[in-house]
């Protein structure tokens, strides 16, 4: 008797889209400014890649921050609008 076995198609994961290796560094407060954030309202909340490996949370208000969240993935964070 023969086995057959299909091979699985492996999808590499590129930058800009999920990060399944990097750890948050602080899941509760802003980076930036030590603000601690609702867990059910995120708002106002950017998560952004420091350094490889490393992901932190940080206020929209912070200067260049909404900037450095463009310039990671390339869109408007969530509720925002081009004007």
């Amino acid at each position: 008797m023969t086995t057959k076995t299909d091979k699985i198609p492996i999808v590499p994961v590129q930058t800009g889209e999920v990060f399944l290796q990097d750890k948050i560094i602080d899941e509760q407060r802003c980076f930036i400014c030590k603000k601690e954030f609702d867990k059910f309202n995120n708002k106002g909340v950017l998560l952004l890649r420091k350094n490889k490996g490393e992901m932190i949370f940080a206020c929209d208000s912070h200067q260049g921050v909404v900037r450095e969240y463009v310039k990671q993935f390339r869109i408007l964070p969530d509720g925002w609008e081009k004007k």
